[in-house]
């Protein structure tokens, strides 16, 4: 049974896709200027800033793993990160050190991030200036899973933990997209990934009417 908008659904079926969200630094200015120089996705995005200079913040894998990629785009990139210690795995640490155009900040926190029409500079609370071209923020999603309540298996983050079907831990349960542990974020495979829940969730109508529907490989 789900409560929706304060009424009563019953279903046999339930799949969870309600996403997950990006982390924000809670700058006024950077809601501002999301979409104009402010993103939140290296690989959607740093094509856009080829050649010109960025800023990504952060200190985890996603951090560390978009410097990388921003590297071989652009002219110099900024690793920005409130702290001396990193989440990163060690080997994507030094991968990143060895970039040659890639500058790291440590202790070092966004004040503001300053521009008009687009980015055009981040102010840091040491009261220096960097003037760049785009920011990467790195920091991490949040997963929507407040409503479920204990419902299905969460790991560590938050995340709804699926098998290769689709399915949670919970019987006639599944889940897809971003909300999951699935460890790539993009639209394209959270779009797969909602098909095979459709999929599996349909063979377990069949299966509970006793069909027992198999795969093809199985047969």
């Amino acid at each position: 049974v789900l409560t929706v908008d304060g009424e009563k659904v019953e279903t046999q079926t339930i799949i969870i896709a309600s996403g997950a969200g990006h982390r924000h630094l809670g700058l006024e200015s950077e809601e501002k200027l999301e979409k104009k120089g402010v993103t939140y996705c290296a690989t959607c995005d740093g094509p856009l800033f080829k050649g010109k200079t960025v800023a990504v913040v952060g200190g985890g894998n996603s951090a560390f793993d978009a410097a990388e990629y921003l590297s071989g785009l652009c002219k110099k990139v900024y690793l920005i990160h409130r702290s001396d210690k990193f989440r990163a795995d060690q080997v994507l640490i030094d991968v990143v050190k060895q970039k040659s155009n890639v500058e790291i900040l440590t202790n070092t926190e966004i004040a503001e991030i300053a521009g008009g029409s687009r980015v055009e500079k981040v102010v840091l609370k040491n009261g220096k200036e960097i003037k760049l071209d785009g920011v990467f923020i790195e920091i991490g999603y949040s997963p929507k899973t407040e409503f479920l309540k204990n419902l299905v298996q969460l790991d560590e983050a938050g995340q709804v933990i699926i098998d290769k079907e689709g399915r949670t831990n919970v019987s006639g349960i599944f889940g897809a997209g971003d909300v999951t542990d699935t460890v790539f974020k993009q639209v394209v495979i959270s779009a797969g990934e909602g098909a095979k829940a459709s999929l599996s969730a349909a063979r377990y109508l069949q299966n509970s009417k006793g069909l027992e529907i198999k795969p093809d490989w199985d047969r």
